[in-house]
């Protein structure tokens, strides 16, 4: 049978069990991280889907204002990214990735004036859903 004194834990053993309980805290850490972007890349695709979100509400603004600008007639139209950047409507847009150029369309619906519209990206790294 072991003998038990009052003095509590060693130094050494404080030593031991602490670096053992930062070295768990650590480790989960990084699972931590790991797992938070995991679920990220999952979540959004990929890091830049903002940036294309973004894209594609100034290629759907620019294509209502070139339909404008046009004063068409009700109806329903198609404005192709190449248009609204020959144009001067929009800039270049590329996937940030491979810099290589996207394509993209708008259709815009006019209807008494009303011009309601939904853009269309495709790049490399990221496809709007229904293009």
């Amino acid at each position: 049978m072991t003998k038990l004194d009052n003095r509590g834990w060693g130094l050494s053993s404080m030593i031991v069990y602490t670096t053992i309980i930062l070295i768990a805290l650590l480790v989960a850490t990084f699972y931590v991280i790991a797992l938070h972007s995991e679920l990220e890349k999952n979540l959004y695709g990929n890091s830049n889907y903002p940036k294309f979100q973004d894209s594609e509400e100034k290629l759907k603004n620019n294509a209502i204002k070139y339909i404008k600008a046009r004063t068409y007639e009700d109806g329903n139209y198609v404005v192709t990214y190449e248009m609204l950047k020959s144009a001067s409507y929009v800039e270049k847009i590329t996937d940030s990735k491979t810099d290589n150029e996207c394509d993209g369309y708008v259709k815009v619906e006019v209807t008494n004036s009303l011009y309601n519209a939904k853009s269309y990206l495709k790049c490399d790294n990221y496809i709007t859903e229904g293009y």
